[in-house]
């Protein structure tokens, strides 16, 4: 019998969507749960959790943390603790999930392409809050999945909700630069650097390593041939490092996370959106 009800509630699964209510699933998870069968019910709520996180279901904040109050007890009990640790964090740890476990989980999850981005400026000021978290040190992570870009931006206080977008040009440069990505550099073009320049900081996670890239905004600067800045690079011998870093698909990448970025931030700001958007 119970293999039965494993079967009917796998199948049951596939038709999750839009138009589901998210009462009458919650019930049958409940359904599942009372009846003893915490395998199913395991399989329904990791499954559940996973097409919240991807847009798939529609919840408000209240919904969302009833299924996640919901899932972590019952997938505790049949995987284990630290199956379930990623489903308590999104609920009561820290104001959110963290952003590590949130990259280990979407490697098990097997994200095609997966890197973090940040964008930063010294001297920006920094606020504190209880416990010692900044809401000023902001990473952005993005992976690639069901033909989608993801977009889900992190603090240390606060985790916000991934949001899917298409963007074939950034799919386009993965697929066809990857290594050129993960072993290319960015030099730096010190005769032309303000005393506060923006940073960007790019993580790129292989199956061996965790790479860093960090570079200036003026480091990747389009500077019109004549200009005075264009003189300077010549002056100081910098034109290689100019004619390297104007080639890289380093520079590539950054525009295109950039524009990405103000996308997710104009989306997570809008009306439809915000109902949705609260610490994970």
């Amino acid at each position: 019998m119970k293999t039965f009800t494993l079967f009917a509630s796998i199948m049951l699964l596939g038709s999750v969507c839009y138009s589901q209510n998210i009462k009458a699933l919650i019930q049958r998870g409940d359904s599942l749960t009372n009846s003893g069968d915490f395998k199913s019910a395991a399989i329904f709520y990791k499954k559940l959790v996973g097409d919240i996180l991807e847009n798939r279901v529609r919840v408000n904040e209240d919904e969302w943390k009833t299924v996640l109050y919901k899932s972590a007890p019952v997938i505790s009990r049949v995987d284990g603790y630290t199956a379930a640790r990623p489903y308590s964090n999104m609920a009561f740890g820290g104001n959110g999930e963290k952003i590590n476990e949130k990259i280990n989980f979407i490697k098990d999850f097997g994200a095609k392409f997966l890197f973090v981005y940040r964008p930063w400026e010294p001297g920006s000021p920094e606020s504190y809050v209880l416990g010692g978290c900044s809401s000023h040190i902001e990473k952005y992570l993005f992976w690639y999945g069901k033909n989608k870009w993801y977009v889900q931006l992190f603090n240390e206080c606060n985790t916000y909700k991934p949001i899917g977008f298409e963007n074939d040009s950034l799919k386009i440069l993965f697929e066809s630069y990857l290594n050129e990505l993960v072993n290319g550099n960015i030099l730096e073009l010190k005769s032309l650097r303000p005393s506060h320049d923006e940073n960007y900081t790019f993580e790129f996670f292989t199956q061996q390593q965790r790479v860093v890239k960090h570079f200036f905004k003026t480091d990747i600067r389009d500077i019109k041939e004549g200009s005075v800045d264009y003189k300077r690079l010549k002056e100081t011998n910098s034109l290689g490092i100019f004619n390297n870093n104007k080639n890289s698909k380093l520079k590539d990448l950054q525009h295109l996370a950039s524009s990405l970025v103000k996308k997710y931030i104009d989306t997570l700001n809008s009306a439809v959106e915000r109902k949705k958007v609260g610490t994970l």
